[in-house]
């Protein structure tokens, strides 16, 4: 018979919730989607359907790629997928700290995860209060999306003389390592011959799909039938906070086919 549908809502390694990363020189993406797939083996089953929303749908096409038993479907919400051409200066040491932020912004995307890295590494830990961080993101223009974004990612905690401060509830080191080697790929040529169907879903008024992006990303579609893609042009990045109805919508279908 067949087994019960489930839904397993993984976090990446460093991020809150998750188990400590494996010791090893480098994190990469690749080390990501091997997660997955090793939580797949330890269920007893592999996924068939796969969500992932901005580094996690790098994350879901790096494991349609590896994978040995890939999804059936892979869904992908509003993720870069073409490579950051500013990776290689900021992995090169030294470099990414904030003084020189001003210099590479035209190259990143606005308030992405890879900025915001790169300006968060100058806070010494503990901090003082949360006020800071809020205070430090808006004078440098960023959004209250944004700053909540990554106040929500600050966790108290008492520093052995008993003094309250506030750290990160990710490993920064592990964050950065991931994200950086994520910029470093470009996923598009895995929509040429999928190993699987793939979905594609964009915001509107998000920043991560150039116009040349999207116009490789609708030739695919037209190639092959495994390959949609969907533009939700009143959202933003948040796509699933901004239209959660819609994006449910276009997803449960994959999903009611898979355990029909």
């Amino acid at each position: 018979p067949r087994p019960p549908a489930g839904l397993s809502l993984l976090p990446a390694r460093g991020e809150r919730g998750a188990p400590p990363a494996p010791t090893q020189p480098r994190h990469t993406l690749r080390c990501c989607a091997r997660d997955v797939e090793h939580l797949g083996e330890r269920l007893g089953r592999a996924a068939d359907v796969v969500i992932g929303h901005s580094f996690g749908g790098k994350v879901a096409m790096d494991l349609l790629a590896c994978a040995s038993h890939p999804p059936k479907t892979t869904w992908v919400l509003d993720s870069w997928m073409r490579r950051m051409p500013v990776e290689r200066l900021l992995m090169q040491e030294g470099k990414g700290r904030p003084e020189e932020v001003n210099s590479i912004t035209n190259n990143m995307i606005p308030g992405s995860s890879v900025e915001v890295m790169s300006i968060i590494e100058d806070f010494q830990t503990p901090i003082a209060e949360r006020k800071i961080v809020a205070d430090k993101l808006s004078s440098l223009g960023y959004s209250k999306a944004t700053c909540a974004w990554m106040l929500s990612n600050l966790k108290q905690e008492k520093d052995s003389k008993g003094n309250k401060g506030y750290v990160w509830r990710f490993d920064l080191r592990v964050a950065k390592e991931l994200i950086l080697d994520a910029a470093s790929v470009d996923s598009m040529p895995l929509l040429q011959e999928p190993r699987g169907h793939v979905g594609i879903i964009r915001a509107g008024h998000g920043l991560r799909w150039t116009a040349e992006a999207v116009k490789d990303l609708e030739a695919c579609a037209e190639r092959t039938s495994l390959v949609r893609s969907f533009l939700l042009p009143n959202t933003g990045h948040w796509i699933h906070v901004d239209a959660p109805e819609e994006v449910m919508n276009i997803l449960t279908p994959s999903m009611e086919r898979v355990h029909s």
